[in-house]
């Protein structure tokens, strides 16, 4: 895994740690898994440069 830094409004940041604290996982890994399902969105429908 590669560490990177990002910026987070302060809503985000709630929300992130709202649905951490109901679901057990940690930010990084909701953070993570947000970045999976848009990729997949965004790869799904043909994008280009």
């Amino acid at each position: 895994m590669i560490r990177t830094n990002i910026y987070l409004t302060e809503p985000q940041m709630k929300k992130f740690k709202a649905i951490s604290k109901k679901t057990g996982l940690t930010v990084s890994d909701l953070i993570r898994r947000a970045l999976d399902e848009w990729l997949g969105k965004y790869e799904g429908k043909g994008a280009r440069k």
